[in-house]
């Protein structure tokens, strides 16, 4: 009896189709949360230039 080494093409479908059904599930979580952490990182830069700095505050009040 000849023995059989590596994968039927059955099986490397079926793969292909599992790894497809995961991309198809993680798609939307991953977009979803990039625009999440893009929102927080604008709302984090908008914060970080509102604050004015104690060299900011002593060029106002010089000029």
């Amino acid at each position: 009896m000849k023995k059989s080494t590596g994968f039927t093409l059955v099986e490397f479908i079926i793969v292909l189709i599992m790894i497809g059904i995961l991309c198809i599930i993680a798609a939307p979580i991953y977009k979803s949360r990039a625009v999440k952490n893009e929102a927080l990182k604008v709302d984090a830069y908008e914060e970080a230039r509102s604050q004015e700095t104690p060299l900011e505050e002593t060029l106002d009040d010089y000029f």
